[in-house]
């Protein structure tokens, strides 16, 4: 059997993982969510930068996984016009990121968090909607990185800066207020809700995630059905199986065909599900609304909620 040299086997060389292995000439592409064992069995030839999204960079610096770049969740890639609402950073902003990051556009990227792959899936999704294809989604973050016996570092990975230019914007990603008021009656488009039961039936006001500012208005968007961001995953952090994302997917009347719109307080909770049906399950058309509720819920937009429940 023919063997080459991988990522793994330099970690072992280097002291970084506690177990050696081999890595096979027949390892596999990524896909849009990848294990550890799958990421460390690429061969040196692939281009990989490894990005952590994080919220600390003082802890980043003590404690990361090897060849790692901090991205911050909230200087790095939040439109600063807009911080109340977690809009994603116009193209400018992003070519001049992911040219400060080192990428090119033949760079894989894979992406994690120690966040139940919140920042990441929403880091995926803004660059996916920038048309960087080659991304992906450390399953179970850095929590699975340890978990499989590779230790962290401190070292700081030197970057050399590119000149990122992107080629096309997927705005097929990403609505507005307007489409969804213009869609509220239309059959086939379908709204999901990636917050807490309690602010989707209006039991609990809904807050912006980073800032805690309250909304005005309690409720969901009228004909959302609700998906709990945090049931796209087991306890551990990793993605539920595939088997077991449809079938929560399909109880909620959610399957592929139409338009599906995910949305949640502030547009970050809106990334873990809009990854799960279309990268995951593969829906066809899956968008998000990134201003999200820090907008509907504080217009005089029509709002819908457990009455006696929004009294409190």
């Amino acid at each position: 059997m023919r063997i080459r040299f991988c990522l793994v086997q330099a970690l072992v060389l280097t002291g970084l993982a506690s177990t050696p292995s081999i890595c096979h000439a027949e390892a596999g592409p990524l896909g849009p969510l990848v294990t550890v064992s799958q990421f460390t069995s690429q061969p040196p030839s692939v281009p990989i930068r490894i990005l952590e999204v994080g919220q600390d960079r003082a802890s980043f610096a003590k404690a990361h996984l090897p060849r790692a770049v901090f991205v911050d969740w909230v200087s790095d890639i939040i439109d600063p016009e807009k911080v109340d609402r977690y809009n994603i950073i116009d193209q400018v902003a992003m070519e001049a990121l992911l040219g400060r990051l080192g990428i090119a556009r033949h760079t894989h990227v894979v992406l994690y968090d120690n966040l139940s792959s919140r920042l990441a899936t929403r880091m995926y999704w803004s660059m996916k909607y920038y048309g960087h294809d080659r991304v992906h989604v450390l399953d179970g973050g850095r929590s699975a990185w340890v978990s499989a016996g590779y230790r962290l570092t401190a070292e700081e990975m030197r970057v050399t800066a590119t000149q990122y230019r992107i080629g096309k914007v997927n705005n097929e990603y990403l609505v507005d207020m307007n489409f969804i008021r213009s869609s509220l009656d239309e059959p086939t488009v379908q709204l999901l809700d990636g917050r807490p039961p309690t602010q989707f039936s209006g039991e609990e006001i809904g807050r912006v995630f980073h800032t805690g500012k309250p909304h005005k208005n309690r409720g969901h968007i009228p004909g959302a059905v609700n998906v709990f961001w945090k049931d796209n995953f087991n306890e551990d952090g990793t993605f539920r199986s595939v088997d077991a994302l449809r079938k929560l997917y399909r109880e909620r009347g959610l399957e592929r065909g139409g338009t599906v719109v995910t949305y949640c307080n502030e547009g970050l909770h809106a990334a873990p599900p809009w990854f799960v049906m279309k990268e995951l399950l593969g829906f066809d058309d899956v968008r998000v609304y990134d201003d999200s509720m820090s907008e509907w819920a504080n217009e005089p937009l029509p709002i819908e909620s457990d009455s006696a429940l929004s009294r409190k």
